[in-house]
């Protein structure tokens, strides 16, 4: 129910702990309100307000609703193909709730309206989803518009119904169902049907007092006790969201919290943080004005990116394929693209990682039964990541169906074949099987890798391979784990930085061969060195310059390893091969070679850590480190500050849930967690990095993933005499 209203008659609800609560009933007003609400929000930042899609379109005049003759004209042609001799269907409504669909057709829901506590009731739409207006139909209604100069055709935001010849606007809806606990009655027009309790909250919410609104909601619009339809309507979904007049991320009701709280607090974050790329700590907040470190506030913003809805699959193209999209937690809510700037800013600040870590919040905010069951608040770089494919998709450029597998890899689904059928709606692709075909998780990924090698390079999908133990077939990544390092060689920015197997010839893919059950791959290589001593996997890749004894321990064990090397085998110094194998010798920003101002930064930390000086052979030093002038503290200071702060950057991503090794020829690597000794590198043609692989029990080699090896990054293994290559299989 309603406890507010503005000027412009449009009405809204009061988040909790908003003044307008504690202000007696006589004295309230809008303007007494506090509380963090969609129309201040976008008033000031000029964005558009979120409204459900109602029979008339979108409501104040809006430019979508302003249909020319020749659109007109579109939808008329269209619908009178859909019903013409050939392709005959009944104009009456049909007298149950699920009647049959033809093909390209949707059901919308129109929702009743009603108040806050009131009966959910409503009927169903036939509508049919591929109408799409024609260019020359738009270019004919523009002046001077021509479609051979790229004149850009008109977002169909609305289904056609073909009885009416008429626009059906509609909002989708994104949601997680939640327990399958089907408990809440919703009447239809033929009929009551059940439905979860968490849709029926946003149903509460998002239902009007004095007019319908139409919403497609798969729980509702789709018939979920028939299969045969439900597979129908799966290669649908493209075209429902892309489609759709506007898209609500529908992330749950309060449950306690306080979403507005935590809307605000970002919000505020950004504008401070918005004309500056530095990280920040808490020891920063007061000067930044923004809430004290252990303030509840911080506690909401961690409630909000642990939603459900951020680890789901099904809603990565829910998220990619709208044009206009909001997001909304009970009462609050907001632009998608706000939200997104928002969380850009809380990753590149560091804070992110703060949240991740900062334990102290769970405990003094939220109850033990929460604590312990709480998990990580990953929804700021699911944000990041699918911001990034929607601006893809606005540029008009679509990523390829490995690009969407990996960026998606973090997703959860029901049945994990969802996993690679949720992509279809991203990618266009015809080359993975139909959705009722059975069959087993793997030969599905199998599928999908074998689809990937007919358009991208081999490598790239190797890449991909991040398990801790050899899967069957081994080179198959699993797409249902999240990876958990950071790749060397997937980006395509990488090829100009590694040429391990020497540089790539042409626009040709490297070449492989696939054997006759296509299980084998056998790719032209050569096995160069084999593992000798393996360290432990660094969990927390930290580089401590506060504590170095102690924060340093993770990887400390590392210094014993190649203190055993008097010299190494490229002629580089055992020191220098060291520091820059620990950060696969790559800058900050992966675009280029480590900077040689990590040297001295680096072996400082290394001696406070190790209380040796120098701590391996070959480490040098300036003048200023041997009187004394350059130590911890001045780390503090700004450009050395600067220095380790990349530094850090490099080492956490380089180092992060991976091993050093030494091999047996004496070179230093990084190798996958899952690295053994006796295992061989081997550099395959045109790659850009090694790969590790481990010989199979019966016939050919497993890979266990890629590897960093200093000294032999630059095709120098291709180069040497004996640099034949042989015929290795992947199995």
């Amino acid at each position: 129910m309603s406890n507010g209203d503005f000027d412009d008659g449009r009405e809204f609800q009061h988040a909790p702990g908003c003044s307008w609560f504690r202000a007696a009933p006589a004295a309230r007003s809008a303007g007494e309100c506090d509380c963090f609400n969609a129309l201040d929000y976008f008033e000031s930042s000029k964005s558009e307000g979120f409204e459900p899609a109602t029979e008339a379109g979108p409501s104040g005049g809006h430019e979508l609703n302003t249909l020319t003759d020749a659109e007109r004209t579109a939808m008329r042609n269209f619908a009178s193909l859909k019903n013409s001799p050939g392709n005959t269907r009944s104009r009456e409504k049909h007298k149950e709730n699920y009647g049959g669909l033809f093909e390209g057709e949707i059901r919308v829901l129109e929702l009743y309206s009603g108040g806050m506590d009131t009966e959910l009731r409503g009927d169903l739409h036939v509508t049919s989803i591929n109408f799409e207006y024609p260019k020359e139909a738009i270019a004919s209604s523009v002046p001077n518009a021509s479609v051979s100069h790229g004149y850009s055709q008109r977002h169909t935001l609305h289904g056609l119904s073909t009885v009416t010849d008429q626009p059906v606007w509609y909002t989708a809806l994104s949601y997680v169902w939640g327990p399958p606990i089907f408990d809440v009655t919703f009447q239809l027009q033929y009929g009551a049907i059940q439905i979860t309790r968490s849709l029926a909250r946003a149903l509460q919410y998002l239902r009007a007092e004095k007019h319908s609104v139409f919403l497609w909601i798969d729980q509702i619009c789709i018939n979920q006790k028939s299969v045969r339809e439900k597979e129908q309507q799966i290669p649908l979904m493209g075209l429902v969201y892309s489609h759709a007049t506007n898209t609500l991320i529908w992330l749950g009701d309060e449950d306690g919290d306080d979403p507005s709280v935590a809307f605000k607090t970002l919000a505020d974050l950004h504008a401070r943080m918005q004309m500056s790329n530095e990280e920040i700590g808490p020891d920063d907040f007061s000067r930044l004005f923004i809430p004290r470190p252990r303030d509840r506030a911080w506690w909401q913003v961690k409630q909000i990116l642990r939603r459900p809805w951020f680890t789901r699959l099904w809603t990565i193209q829910e998220a990619l394929l709208p044009l206009r999209l909001f997001v909304r937690c009970g009462r609050a809510t907001i632009a998608w693209e706000d939200f997104a700037a928002w969380t850009f800013t809380l990753i590149h600040s560091g804070l992110s990682q703060w949240l991740a870590t900062e334990t102290d919040l769970d405990l003094l905010h939220g109850s033990q039964a929460d604590v312990q069951g709480l998990k990580s608040p990953i929804g700021a770089s699911t944000m990041y990541a699918l911001n990034d494919q929607r601006q893809l998709q606005s540029a008009g450029l679509r990523d390829g169906i490995l690009d969407v597998l990996a960026s998606t890899r973090y997703a959860q689904a029901s049945e994990q074949k969802d996993k690679v059928y949720g992509v279809l709606g991203i990618v266009e692709t015809d080359i993975i099987p139909n959705y009722s075909q059975e069959l087993t998780i793997r030969q599905l990924y199998q599928d999908a890798s074998l689809a990937v090698l007919r358009i991208s390079s081999v490598y790239r999908l190797l890449s991909c391979v991040d398990h801790e133990n050899p899967l069957i077939p081994s080179w198959v990544p699993d797409w249902s784990a999240s990876r958990v390092t950071e790749a060397l060689c997937f980006s395509t920015k990488s090829y100009a930085l590694y040429s391990a197997g020497g540089h790539q010839r042409g626009k040709e893919l490297p070449r492989f061969t696939l054997s006759e059950n296509r299980r084998r791959i056998t790719i032209p290589g050569k096995i160069i060195d084999e593992i000798s001593q393996v360290g432990c996997i660094v969990e927390v890749a930290s580089l401590d310059a506060d504590d170095p004894t102690q924060g340093n321990k993770a990887w400390g064990g590392f210094v014993g390893l190649a203190r055993g090397q008097e010299k190494y085998p490229s002629g580089a110094s055992v020191y220098e091969a060291f520091w820059r194998t620990l950060v696969a010798n790559k800058s900050s920003d992966g675009l280029g070679e480590a900077p040689s101002e990590y040297d001295e930064v680096f072996s400082l930390i290394l001696d406070s850590s190790t209380g040796v000086m120098p701590s391996l052979p070959g480490q040098m030093y300036s003048v200023r480190r041997q009187k004394g002038f350059f130590t911890l503290n001045n780390l503090r200071s700004r450009k050395p500050q600067k220095v380790l702060k990349e530094l850090r950057q490099s080492f956490r991503a380089a180092l992060q849930n991976r091993r050093f090794a030494v091999t047996q020829k004496g070179y230093f690597a990084l190798l996958p967690r899952g690295a053994k000794v006796a295992d061989s590198i081997c550099v395959f043609d045109q790659a850009p990095v090694p790969f590790l692989i481990r010989k199979a029990p019966q016939e050919g080699f497993q890979i266990l993933g890629e590897t960093y090896v200093h000294g032999i990054m630059h095709g120098e293994v291709m180069t040497t005499e004996n640099a034949a290559l042989e015929q290795i299989t992947l199995v």
